[in-house]
């Protein structure tokens, strides 16, 4: 992979597989607010290229490029606020769970970090079960950042989702991207949460930003290393490694965005 010449504190931004497209969002907005000097339309493509799988850093990178062209990057920059944004969101979700208290997710989302916290510090104490995330095992990151007195944290491996899933009262999950006819694209293994959900008539919502959505329908899924899930000599052994899966709109009880 070319990195264009870019600093080292971008390539190891663009080289991070366990953190969720918020998350990374929240590390390229450090970068350029400490860097704005440095923006210039060379460095948005070379973004654009590398996180081409990433909705919501595809819009705000576009958004990037025309205060760029008007000469507004300060101001853009500044205005740009995470925390009302969760907030905003958390609005929405509240509604929904007046009566839940028990939660089962998949892989890291900063986005779902955020709303599990602002749940908590509205209830007396939740129960969340996150699946690991295979291969990278970004959810382990999400259950070290969400356990404490009040969020009881339990850690699974994909295979238990099916069992999982009878014992909580709600399946979330984040988005990388939502296109145009409804599907929603997130780390595999979602589906498969939202089966079990189904299956077991539990609620099963995607929670996810305003960026998130994409205009068009198309689907960028490149193929992963493969030593990520076998690193051993037998070379006979084809090995399949994406990270992302389409979860049908019929599997989906909600989207809550802002």
């Amino acid at each position: 992979m070319s990195f264009d010449h870019l600093p080292e504190e971008l390539i190891n931004i663009i080289s991070d597989n366990t953190s969720g497209s918020c998350e990374l969002l929240d590390k390229i907005l450090h970068y350029l607010r400490n860097n704005h000097d440095k923006i210039n339309p060379k460095l948005i493509s070379s973004l654009q290229k590398h996180f081409h799988d990433f909705q919501t850093i595809q819009n705000f990178l576009a958004n990037l490029g025309a205060a760029y062209q008007e000469n507004s990057i300060k101001e853009f920059l500044n205005k740009y606020d995470n925390d009302i944004l969760f907030h905003n969101i958390y609005r929405n979700f509240k509604p929904l769970i007046s009566d839940l208290y028990s939660f089962i997710t998949i892989s890291n989302s900063k986005t779902i970090l955020e709303i599990l916290k602002l749940t908590a510090s509205e209830k007396e104490s939740i129960e969340v079960i996150v699946s690991e995330g295979r291969p990278i095992l970004e959810g382990r990151i999400l259950a070290e950042n969400l356990s404490s007195p009040k969020i009881k944290t339990t850690l699974i491996t994909e295979a238990q989702i099916y069992n999982a899933v009878q014992n909580v009262d709600c399946g979330i999950i984040g988005a990388d991207k939502i296109i145009k006819n409804g599907k929603v694209i997130n780390k595999v293994g979602s589906n498969l949460l939202a089966l079990a959900c189904k299956e077991f008539c539990k609620p099963f919502y995607v929670i996810a930003d305003k960026t998130k959505f994409s205009k068009n329908n198309l689907i960028d899924n490149d193929e992963k290393p493969s030593k990520e899930i076998y690193s051993g000599s037998e070379n006979k052994i084809k090995i399949n490694n994406y990270y992302f899966e389409e979860i049908p709109n019929e599997f989906i009880t909600k989207i809550i965005t802002d």
